[in-house]
């Protein structure tokens, strides 16, 4: 979703450059504005995709817990002197 998010914007974005280069001094103001909001939507897409798939990350948390040491295993030891 977020992938058919980012060609929507990137192709408004052309669209919007496209225009601004075209239109009359007193359209240009708005035009810009638009182009810029676009293009911070954009940047801020790509970089979260960056950070990585919410998943991908929820994977990396779980398999770090099973390689750290069991519970209790401190415990165990302290107990039996």
């Amino acid at each position: 979703m977020a992938d058919d998010q980012l060609s929507l914007l990137e192709g408004l974005l052309s669209l919007l450059w496209e225009s601004l280069q075209a239109a009359d001094a007193d359209k240009r103001a708005s035009l810009a504005r638009e182009y810029r909001a676009t293009l911070e939507k954009v940047q801020a897409l790509k970089s979260a995709g960056e950070v990585g798939d919410p998943i991908d990350e929820v994977a990396a948390r779980r398999s770090a817990r099973r390689s750290g040491p069991a519970k209790g295993a401190s415990r165990a030891k302290s107990g039996s002197v």
